[in-house]
């Protein structure tokens, strides 16, 4: 028998874009980045969409420093469109690709702003895993041997 999974649609735009849309509304509500006190809930968004972007951009150069054999696909741009325009009605619009790689930067956001996130233990635990999984499909054939299968 030969299982064959569509890593395309059911991680990377499937379980990877859930999460990373999961992460980056909580820290935008949070107003982890900034506190726009006195604004609308919309301008609020905003401002801290564009403050995690610039987060973002600073994140895509250190990788590149410190991963430079691992791919980086850069999104060009962050706006609260590409988040699904409201909290409770969101998709990702990003590529595949770009997905794999915010998944990295939203890990590394949940860890860092965790005590802004609901749960926030179980959210990093949840982004070590998923990250984890992509490590592995990665760093073995198509055939993927049983040790890693396990892990």
């Amino acid at each position: 028998m030969l299982f064959a999974h569509d890593e395309l649609h059911a991680a990377s735009l499937g379980v990877f874009q859930t999460y990373i849309l999961r992460i980056l509304w909580q820290l935008v509500r949070a107003k982890a980045w900034y506190d726009a006190q006195g604004r609308t809930q919309d301008e609020s968004d905003m401002i801290n969409i564009q403050h995690c972007k610039h987060e973002m951009v600073t994140w895509y150069g250190i990788q590149k420093t410190n991963n430079p054999l691992r791919p980086t696909y850069e999104l060009q741009e962050l706006t609260k469109g590409m988040l699904g325009d409201t909290f409770a009605n969101n998709t990702l619009r990003i590529k595949a690709a770009e997905t794999n790689t915010l998944l990295r930067f939203a890990n590394d956001m949940a860890h860092k702003y965790s005590n802004r996130l609901e749960n926030g233990a179980a959210a990093c635990g949840a982004g070590e895993a998923l990250v984890q999984y992509l490590d592995i499909t990665r760093s073995n054939t198509l055939n993927v041997p049983l040790r890693a299968v396990q892990q």
